[in-house]
Formats: structure tokens, C-alpha cells, sequence
């Protein structure tokens, strides 16, 4: 019915307040109602007088007026009710919040005690490289001619540092690098780590100074190939954790405490671009006629000095005299000749060539002719 008639009916907590509202109403009501009867009550005692004793001789009184009849306590007015008010229209509630969860205590990363190190090494034709890796995290390293030949980092356990990043180009310069290479090795402390990997080529150029600093370091090679990989961890003054010799080798070995992973190296200078050839520098190259000698000039008609003579000049010129057996003898003499230096004839040395030839001659004559 209250469908039909388009009303909504009250919801239990509507229900509840006007039922409480009308206990409350009824309550009032009743103590109204108390207060009206003794109101009554007290007006019927001040009424009816009180009874007296009679006198002689006294007049009889008047008949006492019968009591007004009770007046009836006025009915209580009955309590309007309200209408119930209309449905509000239904709130959407808003969106509680996500319950916080209490913050869950932050693991504490353990410390990291040992570190993986690796190694790759490839020569020309199987890839070309030489790598190193701690903890998976590649080393910078670089070097002359694409670091070719062997490439050594060391670490020191103490310090937990990388020590050095070096190339040896022993394929190059056999001599310099081999003794390079053995110089660094044999002046490590024992106990530090070694890692070597081949790049390119440059085993084959190994010395017996370079393969002793070698082995010091744990390796077993006795010399190796051309183009060929190598790659060594080894430990100075102890046995090798890993090494493989081949075209292409990658191994792996646990050290035995954390090793802080090197910085980049700072970028080497680049190069100057080149010059474009419009702008660069032209050498000079002297016209055709001014390289070819110049014409000698006409001789002047004009009259000139007389031609002054040269001085005369003593010079030393040796004498020889060959005597009927063949000996030749040389004596030096001092005479006056005109002329240049040019012009004074052939020097000691000439001289004495000439000697030397004329007497191999001589005796060749004298044992052709004696020969039968």
C-alpha cells in the first residue's frame, strides 16, 4: 500500500526514535495527569468547612451547600504525531582507506665474503678478446694496438682493491715487453692475485723470463701459440685457482673475500680530426724555370783587369822508382808548382792503392813465368 500511494517506509532507525518519542510523550502525560487530581483534591478540602460543636440558644445554621460535584480531570491531549520525514536520499559511503600495514622490518643484506672472478680469452680468429669480471661486473681496462698480446690485472686481498690494469704487447716488441711483464710479475708481493688473458697473439713470442714470472703465479705453460688464447687466476707464491690454454677459453674461480669493483679509467685524449685537404698546408715547390741553372751571361765588352797569375805554391809529391826486379820504391819531394790545390796531383792514399796494385801484378808475372 505505501508502494501505491509513493511513500517509502521508515527505516528501523526511524522506527526506533519515534517509538522513543512517544514512551517519552506518555510519560509526561501521566504526571500531567497525577498533578490535575491532586490539584482537585486540594480544592475539595478548602470547600467542605470543618464541623463545629453546637450552642444554646445559637440559630441553627443554614444547611451546608452540597459539594460541587468533581470536575473531571481533563482528558490528556493526545500528542500529535509527526509524519515520518522523507527517505534521505542514499549516501554512497565514501571509500575507507586502505588498511596500513605496519611496517615490515627492512632484511639486512649479509656481507658479501668472497667474489667471483672470471676470465675470457680469445685470439685473432675465435673472437679476439681478453675480459675480466668480478661478480659478474666487467673490468675497464685498455692499451696500446687494441691490447693486444697478454693483459694483467692484480688485486690485493688486504686492501680488497685492484691494484693495477696492464698490456703487454709481446708480440710487437718481444724483448721490451717480455722484460716488462716478468719485472711486474717478480716484484708482487706473494699472496696477490693475478688474472692474465692472451688477446690476439703474443704467446709465441713468451720468454723464458716471462714464462718463469708465469709460473710463479700457479701457471703450468711451457710456452704457447701463435694466435692462441690463454687465461690464468692465479695466486704469487701458490697454486693457480683456474687456467685454460686454446682458440677461445672462459674460466671461473672463488676468492676468498669481497673485492670493491675498480672505477672506470678516465677517456684517453681523442685524436684531432683530420684536416680537410683543401685546408691543409701546401708545400712550396719553386716554379720550372727558377730550378733549371741560370744562363751564363755574356761576356761584357767593356775592359776588365788583367787576369791576375796564380802564386806559386811548394807541395810534396811522392817519386817512385822501380828497380829491374820489380820493387818499387817512394820517396816524397818538394817542388814548385802553379796552379790549384786540384792541380797538384793525387793524394797519400791514392798513391799507395796504386802501389799496392801495381805489385800484385808484378807478381803475378813472375810466377806465370816461372811456371814451366
Amino acid at each position: 500500500m505505501e508502494e501505491v500511494l509513493g511513500r517509502v517506509p521508515p527505516s528501523s532507525e526511524e522506527t526506533s526514535s519515534l517509538a522513543a518519542e512517544t514512551r517519552l510523550l506518555r510519560k509526561q502525560t501521566e504526571e500531567l495527569v497525577k498533578e490535575i487530581r491532586l490539584l482537585r483534591e486540594s480544592l475539595q478540602r478548602k470547600a467542605t468547612p470543618a464541623a463545629s460543636p453546637k450552642k444554646a440558644g445559637a440559630v441553627n445554621p443554614a444547611p451546608a451547600v452540597a459539594p460541587a460535584p468533581p470536575v473531571p480531570a481533563p482528558a490528556p491531549a493526545p500528542v500529535p504525531v509527526p509524519p515520518p520525514a522523507p527517505a534521505a536520499p542514499p549516501v554512497s559511503a565514501a571509500p575507507s582507506p586502505p588498511p596500513v600495514s605496519a611496517p615490515s622490518a627492512v632484511p639486512v643484506a649479509e656481507p658479501v665474503s668472497s667474489t667471483t672472478a672470471k676470465v675470457v680469452s680469445a685470439g685473432w680468429g675465435d673472437g679476439n678478446t681478453a675480459d675480466f669480471f668480478l661478480n659478474d661486473r666487467k673490468i675497464d681496462i685498455r692499451g696500446e694496438a687494441g691490447r693486444r698480446g697478454l693483459n694483467v690485472v692484480t688485486i690485493d686481498p688486504d686492501t680488497q682493491q685492484v691494484m693495477s690494469r696492464k698490456t703487454y704487447d709481446v708480440w710487437a716488441d718481444p724483448q721490451t715487453e717480455n722484460t716488462r711483464l716478468a719485472a711486474d710479475i717478480n716484484s708482487m708481493p706473494d699472496g696477490r692475485v693475478i688474472l692474465v688473458a692472451c688477446k690476439d697473439s703474443g704467446m709465441e713470442n713468451l720468454d723464458a723470463r716471462a714464462i718463469a714470472a708465469l709460473w710463479s703465479a700457479g701457471a703450468t705453460i711451457p710456452g704457447g701459440k701463435e694466435r692462441e688464447g690463454y687465461a690464468l687466476i692465479g695466486i704469487k707464491g701458490s697454486d693457480a685457482l683456474a687456467e685454460e690454454q686454446g682458440g677461445r677459453v672462459e674460466i671461473e674461480g672463488q676468492l676468498p673475500f669481497f673485492v670493491r669493483h675498480p672505477p672506470p679509467l678516465p677517456p684517453s685524449s681523442p685524436s684531432p680530426p683530420p684536416i680537410p685537404v683543401a685546408q691543409q698546408p701546401q708545400e712550396f715547390s719553386p716554379p720550372t724555370w727558377a730550378k733549371e741553372p741560370a744562363a751564363p751571361k755574356p761576356p761584357s765588352t767593356f775592359p776588365t783587369a788583367p787576369p791576375t797569375a796564380e802564386p806559386t805554391q811548394k807541395v810534396r809529391v811522392p817519386k817512385l822508382q822501380v828497380d829491374p826486379q820489380g820493387g818499387v820504391t817512394y820517396q816524397d819531394e818538394t817542388v814548385e808548382r802553379d796552379g790549384k790545390p786540384e792541380e797538384q796531383g793525387q793524394s797519400w792514399q791514392e798513391v799507395v792503392l796504386m802501389l799496392d796494385k801495381l805489385q800484385a801484378k808484378i807478381k803475378a808475372k813472375r810466377l806465370a813465368g816461372a811456371q814451366p
